[in-house]
């Protein structure tokens, strides 16, 4: 069972990572700076804090200190562009894939994680964690991507 949960999760992963590459088409240049209220993400910030949660997952993975993963969850990132994102996107991606396959089977589903928004998580409860905040702010992301024109629809959600 603990070897088909991985699976999983493995398959969502891998998903995300393709289908945020795609979304990166639709990149609307020199809209960097734009963000749809006053106090919300830029364009910019929101994807740094999207491609970049892989990497701080995997901080909190390998029980980093909490400065370390408060300041990869929210910022200042270093990312310019499309380019950067995708870059971002893979190194955290390869972290958190490695560190998750370093986890012993039987400490999967049991082993208590330092979680520095509230009470410990397992393994498989932090990539269940971040598999779903990685689909909450694609949301967004494509509700900025549209309100500024880009020409993404139902099959960008789905783009493999």
């Amino acid at each position: 069972m603990v070897q088909d949960s991985r699976a999983l999760w493995e398959g969502e992963l891998h998903f995300l990572r393709r289908n945020l590459i795609h979304y990166l088409r639709h990149w609307p240049q020199g809209r960097e700076d734009w963000r749809p209220a006053p106090n919300t993400f830029t364009l910019l910030e929101l994807a740094s804090h999207l491609y970049g949660l892989p990497k701080a997952y995997a901080a909190v993975l390998r029980e980093a200190p909490r400065e370390e993963i408060f300041r990869l969850m929210g910022g200042p990132w270093s990312a310019r562009g499309p380019e950067d994102l995708q870059q971002m996107l893979a190194e955290g991606m390869e972290e958190f894939r490695s560190l998750l396959a370093s986890v012993p089977a039987g400490e999967f589903a049991a082993r208590p994680v330092p979680w520095p928004f509230g009470e410990p998580l397992t393994p498989e409860q932090l990539v269940l964690n971040l598999v779903t905040h990685m689909y909450h702010h694609r949301g967004q992301f494509h509700v900025y991507l549209k309100q500024l024109g880009a020409p993404v629809d139902t099959e960008t959600v789905y783009a493999r």
